[in-house]
């Protein structure tokens, strides 16, 4: 590869993009704070095949990365990799909000807790494959203190403003050390790696908008990536050792720690950062489904996606528009008493989906500024009315003119919906 910037420098919209609404955001915190675990599991998995679906170019980007680390069906595993991460996000809410205990199934392998008991500099290496954070209790358990080193990215900080970061509590009194690349910062780190310190990085992401200089290109699965220049060079300066970690989720606020020594004795920085790659390939290879870049991360890939839309196209969108609405007449209908749940969701589906189909046959069209898409709004209305119908189909006897009128309630609830889903995004 050439060592050019790709032309798209920056990942941070569409990071921001698959984060969803602040509002959605926002709701989300306010409904963690009040369900048990299990509601909060329930409400979030729903979410993921919505954006899984919706938002172009992060989904691609990580089916490409499960077609490099060899799933045999990436689009499934692709999906996986998004039920993964919004179960993730309900532990990390709760864990940092005390409602959970994080467990470390196994606990930290004998040399891991060796590597930590001889003396001298130590650093982490962690990434966005799982959630090295909810295992610093146990991490610091052996003996250390971990102290989590960071970077400002407005982009991905959005989502987890949204639903709590439990990073934050990395360290706990021992504030977090913002890596902004200047010299007082890399000061910081290495005063505090001589004090006793563990620092903590996450290594597998640079900072959007960074130069080149300041990052480090390696393969990863047979391809070239970029990888942040710092936490290499920070480890070659204070002569400290290194070890690759990977915290997977197991379950419900369980875990299982990866562990793997990084070559850094006589090494410069950049060769420190590549076996630090090969490290997190063997990581993505054992827990595919806990790989959480959900942005175009090989080089090639930048170009590649670069002529996708951010969202699904039109007529993509009638479908979901359609089927939203639907279930959302559906679970009105049932919360009305109208149909069991089982009737009810399965003519919500019905309902949507043949609304889908007909948005997606008529092409969906869009006036030339991109301000309208008349054909996925009237599918969004007509969605909750195919899924009433079906729904008092399935009524028989039931059927009279109260069911009517309340069933005309839910398809008008169901139309709002979807019509609020059908505005104009360009």
């Amino acid at each position: 590869m050439s060592g050019t910037v790709p032309p798209d420098d920056s990942p941070a919209p569409w990071r921001a993009a698959s984060s969803g609404p602040r509002w959605g955001l926002r709701f989300l915190g306010f409904a963690f704070a009040r369900l048990p675990l299990k509601g909060a599991y329930l409400l979030v998995i729903g979410l993921a095949p919505i954006w899984f679906l919706h938002y172009n170019r992060p989904r691609y980007g990580v089916v490409r990365a499960m077609r490099r680390s060899g799933r045999p069906n990436p689009w499934w595993a692709g999906l996986g990799a998004y039920a993964a991460y919004t179960l993730s996000l309900v532990d990390r809410h709760f864990i940092q909000a005390g409602r959970l205990s994080p467990v470390l199934v196994g606990g930290a392998p004998p040399e891991l807790d060796a590597a930590v008991a001889e003396p001298g500099p130590l650093v982490f290496l962690g990434s966005h494959c799982g959630s090295l954070e909810l295992a610093v209790p146990a991490l610091e358990s052996l003996g250390r203190p971990v102290r989590a080193v960071a970077v400002r990215d407005p982009a991905a900080q959005m989502l987890l403003d949204g639903v709590g970061d439990s990073a934050q509590t990395v360290g706990g009194a021992r504030s977090t050390i913002v890596a902004d690349g200047t010299p007082a910062a890399g000061l910081r780190m290495l005063r505090a790696l001589k004090e006793g310190d563990v620092l903590a990085f996450k290594a597998d992401r640079f900072l959007p908008g960074s130069e080149l200089k300041q990052r480090t290109q390696v393969s990863l699965f047979g391809a070239d990536a970029y990888l942040p220049r710092g936490p290499g060079e920070v480890t070659r300066l204070a002569k400290a050792r290194a070890w690759a970690l990977t915290v997977a989720r197991v379950g419900p606020g369980r875990f299982r720690l990866l562990a793997d020594e990084v070559p850094t004795a006589g090494l410069d920085g950049a060769s420190i950062t590549r076996g630090y790659a090969a490290a997190l390939e063997r990581h993505v290879t054992a827990a595919p489904d806990q790989w959480f870049n959900f942005f175009p991360y090989w080089i090639e890939d930048v170009d590649a996606l670069a002529h996708h839309p951010a969202t699904v196209p039109p007529g993509m969108r009638a479908a979901t528009y359609g089927l939203k609405g639907a279930l959302a007449a559906a679970l009105v209908a049932i919360f009305l008493g109208l149909a069991d749940a089982s009737g009810g969701l399965s003519a919500g589906l019905a309902g949507g989906l043949l609304a889908g189909l007909l948005g997606m046959s008529l092409g969906a069209a869009r006036d030339p500024a991109g301000d309208r898409n008349p054909v996925a709004r009237a599918t969004a209305a007509l969605a909750p009315a195919l899924a009433m119908f079906l729904v008092l189909l399935s009524l028989g006897d039931g059927l009279n003119g109260m069911a009517l009128v309340q069933a005309v309630v839910a398809m008008g609830i169901g139309a709002v919906v979807a019509g609020l889903e059908s505005r104009p995004r360009r």
